[in-house]
């Protein structure tokens, strides 16, 4: 899922910060996630709402009259579109029903293919997550539960894909101090879709566990994740000296919700879209 920082929100949107703060608070049309830092992040999903709302404006509508109409838009356009099988993955989170959720996942993965099951579902379902957690709508158990099923069954997906052994590789890791895999999960899932191998580095891991591992299997691609980097400035300069040493292998740091400008990088390559990281990956036909 694409993110993006309110700074990137108001460049593609044309808004201020505070106003953007402020139709979040008064008409409750986007809920952004929070960061530990207080940072928000914004889905792509919420700037095409804002997006929306701009041209109702701009067409004579009153900023409570647009909220309106996209909010009436939004209602009819997810009766129309209701998947099953997400509706039944929210219940089954809704009561922790470890058993149900797996199931379910295994049945459309078995029905759609991998491609397909990430697009419409996992990414929909873990949308979904978030804004129950943002709501409270569901509590810390139900949240935690359901995001512990999708990423064990990731996991357990990307251990048994056959992939080629001689095809080249792709590490993914986490930023030490960052604990969300699934981001991770998903990319090289997507990558092993292109034919390429992958190895996972857990969550937190320490640096020198991403150094060791970059130098051992000298990957074509290190995809590292993190969301609040003020905690790891040091351990990102030290990364991307290593980068400096490997010029065989690119590295992509892929941040939710910071500011990029400070960091002052030279081979670690920060960016907001793994599109951006896709868009330069040629499919592996080895």
């Amino acid at each position: 899922m694409m993110t993006y920082s309110i700074q990137q929100v108001a460049k593609m949107t044309g808004l201020s910060k505070q106003v953007i703060r402020k139709w979040e608070d008064r008409y409750g049309i986007i809920s952004p996630e929070r960061l530990e830092n207080g940072y928000r992040i914004y889905r792509e999903d919420e700037v095409t709402l804002l997006k929306e709302i701009i041209a109702l404006t701009n067409a004579g509508h009153s900023v409570k009259q647009a909220a309106i109409l996209v909010k009436q838009k939004g209602a009819k356009t997810r009766a129309k579109e209701k998947n099953p099988l997400l509706e039944s993955l929210i219940k089954a989170g809704q009561t922790a029903n470890e058993m149900a959720i797996q199931q379910i996942l295994d049945k459309a993965q078995y029905q759609y293919g991998l491609a397909v099951l990430i697009d419409e579902l996992i990414e929909p379902f873990l949308s979904q997550i978030h804004r129950l957690s943002y709501e409270k709508i569901w509590d810390d158990y139900q949240v935690t539960i359901s995001y512990q099923i999708v990423r064990d069954f990731l996991a357990t997906i990307r251990r048994r894909y056959p992939i080629d052994n001689y095809a080249p590789f792709i590490i993914g890791s986490c930023l030490p101090n960052e604990h969300n895999e699934i981001p991770v999960q998903l990319f090289l899932l997507r990558a092993m879709l292109l034919g390429y191998q992958t190895k996972m580095l857990g969550a937190s891991p320490s640096r020198y566990a991403i150094e060791t591992a970059a130098q051992l299997n000298h990957p074509k691609l290190m995809f590292i994740y993190g969301r609040v980097l003020e905690n790891n400035l040091a351990q990102l300069k030290k990364l991307d000296t290593l980068a400096q040493t490997l010029p065989q292998t690119t590295f992509y740091l892929f941040v939710e919700g910071s500011n990029l400008a400070p960091l002052n990088l030279n081979s670690l390559k920060p960016v907001q879209s793994t599109k951006d990281i896709f868009a330069s990956l040629p499919q592996n036909k080895s």
